[in-house]
Parts: C-alpha cells; structure tokens; sequence
C-alpha cells in the first residue's frame, strides 16, 4: 500500500507540476492555499474510492476460493462484509487517499512545485541514485523477495509431498474401520476382483498420526519414547517395505497377548543392539513391563513428514488396535472400483457411511495449510510486482517526456536508435540489478530461516534463484523497452518543431 501511496505521489506531482498554470491562475483569482490543498487532496481521495470499488469487486472474485482453503477452515474468520466492515474499508480508504495526496497538494498549494521537486530530487541515498530510484529499488527489492520465497516454500513443498510416504502409492485407498471387526471387513473387500492385496493398522504412516511408547532393554535402563505402529502381518508387504534380517509377523488374529515386535535399522543404534542378524531374537520392554522378542529388522525408511528426522520405529502385532485398511487397488478403472467398495461397505456396515481416502491425497493434506500460506504469499508478491511495475513504467514515461528534446538532438546530429535505447536504458538497468543484489541475499537468509523447520529439506542453490530473477529482469526489461523503444523511434521534427 505504501508502494501504491509512493506511486501515486510520483505520477501526480510532476504532472501537476508542468500545470501549474491553474494554481496561478486560482490564486489570482483569489483562492487561498487551503483552499487549492483541499482541491488536490480531495482528488486523491476520490481516485482511491474509486480504487476501493474496483478492490471491492476484486475482493469478491477471490473470497470464494479464500475461502475454500484450509487454512481458512482452521481458523475463526469470516468473509462477510457488514455495516461495520464497510465502514472500515471507507475509512481505510479515505486516509490512504489523504496519505498519497500529502505530498502533491502541499507542493502544488505553495506554488513553487519545480524548486520543491528539484530539492526532493537532489536527495541522494547512493551515488547517482535519487530518493525516487531508491524507492523503485526498494519496490522491486520486495517483490524479488517474495517471488523468491515463493519459489523457495513451493519447492520445498513439492520436495517433502513427492519424499514422503505413501505419496508414490496412488493404488492405496485407506478404508477406515470406524469400529467394525478388520478380520470380517477384510474378508469382505478380498472378494472384489479389483483389490489386490490387502493390510492394516493402527494409524497412518506419512502423517501427523502419533503414536509412541517407552522402551528399554534391561529393565534398569532409563526407558526411551519410541514412535510405534500396530501392524498386520500383510503390512510390510503391501507397502514394500524390506526385511533386512528376520521374518515378518505370524498370521495369528487370535493372539491374547503381544509376542513380537519389529524394528527399524535406527532403533539398533538407538539401543545399541549390533547388526540386524544380531538383534533378531533379543528381547526388549515395552511400557511398564510387556516383554517381546524382536522378530525381524526392516531397512531405514522416512515413515513421518520430512520435517522430523529418521527416528527408531516399533512395529508392533496387536490385531485388536487396527483402525485403518489399506486396500491396493487396480488403477484400470477407479470409479467402479470405487463404486465396489462402497456397496460391500454398506452390505456389511448399514450404519456408518465409508470413509475411505487415497494414500497419495493423505499425504497431500499434510502440507494443505503451507500450500494455502504459499498461495497468499504468492498472491501479495504479485500484487507488489504490479505496484512495482506501474510505478517503473510512470518513471520511464516521465523519463522519456521529459527528454524528449534531448533525445532529437541527439538523434539529429547522428545518433542511432539502438545508441538511444542504451542510453535511456541503462539507468533502470542498473535499478533492477540493484534490486536483485538486495532481494537475493535477503531471500537467502529468510530461505534458510524456512527450511530449517525441515529435517530433510531442498539445496539453496543457484537454479532455485535463477527463474525468480530472470522474471523479474524480463519483465522491468519489457517495462523499460516498451518506451525507450518508442522515444528513439519517435520522429524528432515532432519534438523540435515549436524551438
């Protein structure tokens, strides 16, 4: 908003500036400074309730898909617009209106704009950069910034859905039991041709499900929390998952009390326990004083969202804690596979409807709220660039009118078009590779700030950089083109004809 206030102010005071002949005239006829102040300030104010109603339509084009984001389902806040909140966008309004009109109505109201401007200009904050350019920098800067975090946070998004588990199984439909017996249901789903294989547990791997329980070797030893799952014996199976060492669990439903556990490679070194071949048959306690033997060591895998750390895991037989089926499905044609699933559902459930849900879109929901940030994010920088843009396109028009005598001169004593685009040129090229010195660096850092959440996370190298800069050079290169191009074409009698 401060960017659209400085633009605003940028535009309108040199423009007013070459018209000063009004304000002579108003005074003349004896107007007085406060009178001409309110003139420009009233101005303003209305060209930003104009602006408030085409924001108004804006608004409601994109409350709904606002709205259907997760975030917004997690949080307490409503869209509608009432009495009170249109009062609030009235008053917002008026006050950005008199903050960009400030500067312009007090210049224009002492009748000496062109002294003023000139002062305002002279103001150096680098070598041959004037507080205008600053600020177009700055604008810029901003926007780099967050289409460079942007790209960063969709990255690192797409890095942990694509690396987490369960994202590559698009086959897996997950059938929750909601309390039916997993035996009966399995039997049930098993007769469907299109289920190919079937296993369950306790709760889903690949997501913010927890589960966890204190384990020790020797009963003196401080007990160690340990995330766990309880699994059938089609699990690791089904899921692919690779025995190192050992055998997977016995087929054995009516088991009265657990008798076996399997654990990961990195619950060996958690508990110093040697190689796979070694742990198997040892035995360890689980919670106050379960005894179980270790059955079988399956390799390392990342079974949690990328942002914990490979950590021991306990897989555990206990058919009486299985709340989640997962049915591999054959892909030839969903919808009735579907359709399937849910008519043997209902033949033996009649009161509870199916919930079922694709591994793949499980896991996707993991990070539903980064996405939805990514989005708002991504839709504020545009916005920023935009402002950015309006305001590098009203410089170089500025720019280019007010040297356009300078450039027939040129052009008249021999000087060609492409020397005359360089020349316009290169003064906003030197703004744009400013504002990428300034933009990188801190996105970097902000970058680094992000990913350090993740355990696993996305290298912060050149080509994550790369197309959020060369956007942005295209695009103030397109900017800056479209109107040096057409001040060096331009015929220069056109310019000349009244000196």
């Amino acid at each position: 908003m401060f960017s659209a206030c400085f633009n605003y102010t940028n535009l309108t005071t040199p423009a007013r500036s070459q018209g000063q002949c009004e304000v002579g005239v108003r005074k003349v006829m004896g107007a007085t400074r406060p009178q001409v102040f309110g003139q420009f300030i009233s101005e303003s104010m209305v060209v930003s309730l104009f602006a408030l109603a085409f924001g108004y339509l804006i608004l409601e084009f994109i409350a709904p898909a606002f709205n259907r984001t997760a975030l917004m389902s997690e949080a307490d806040v409503s869209m509608q617009t009432d009495a009170e909140v249109v009062g609030l966008f009235f008053a917002f309004a008026l006050f950005i209106g008199f903050l960009a009109g400030l500067l312009p109505s007090l210049v224009l109201s002492r009748f000496s704009p062109l002294s003023i401007m000139q002062k305002l200009q002279n103001v150096k904050l680098f070598r041959r950069v004037g507080l205008r350019k600053a600020l177009i920098v700055f604008q810029f800067a901003i926007s780099l910034v967050f289409i460079l975090v942007l790209s960063i946070s969709w990255k690192q998004i797409d890095f942990s859905i694509k690396e987490n588990f369960g994202a590559d199984r698009t086959d897996i439909v997950n059938i929750y039991l909601q309390g039916n017996s997993y035996e009966k249901m399995a039997n049930a789903f098993s007769q469907i041709p299109q289920v190919k294989s079937i296993s369950a547990t306790s709760h889903l791997m690949g997501t913010w499900q927890d589960g966890k329980d204190d384990v020790r070797v020797d009963i003196g030893d401080e007990p160690i929390g340990v995330r766990d799952y309880a699994v059938d014996e089609n699990f690791i199976k089904n899921f692919g998952l690779e025995l190192v060492a050992g055998e997977n669990f016995p087929n054995n439903p009516t088991q009265q009390q657990e008798v076996f556990a399997i654990v990961n490679e990195n619950f060996l070194h958690q508990f110093d326990l040697g190689n796979p071949q070694e742990a198997v048959g040892k035995s360890i306690i689980l919670g106050d004083s379960t005894q179980v033997a270790i059955r079988g060591v399956v390799k390392d895998f990342l079974y949690k969202p990328l942002i914990y750390n490979l950590e021991p895991l306990l897989l555990r037989y206990l058919p009486g804690h299985l709340n989640v089926m997962n049915l591999a499905v054959t892909g030839t044609d969903l919808p009735a596979t579907i359709a399937a699933l849910e008519r043997t559902w209902k033949e033996v459930d009649k009161e509870h409807a199916i919930n079922y849900q694709f591994y793949d879109q499980t896991v996707a929901e993991n990070f539903a709220d980064m996405k939805d940030m990514a989005k708002v994010v991504g839709f504020i920088g545009l916005l920023g660039l935009v402002i950015a843009c309006l305001g590098l396109l009203g410089m170089a028009i500025y720019s280019v009118e007010t040297k356009a005598k300078e450039i027939s001169v040129r052009k008249v004593v021999g000087a060609s078009a492409t020397d005359l685009i360089g020349h316009l040129s290169k003064g906003y090229v030197m703004l744009l590779l400013i504002a990428i010195l300034v933009a990188v660096p801190a996105s970097y850092f902000i970058g680094s700030q992000m990913l350090a959440s993740f355990a696993f996370s996305i290298p912060l190298n050149v080509w994550v950089f790369l197309p959020g800069v060369l956007a942005l050079v295209l695009l103030g290169m397109l900017i800056i083109g479209s109107q040096t191009v057409r001040a060096a074409l331009a015929n220069p009698v056109d310019s000349l004809r009244s000196e």
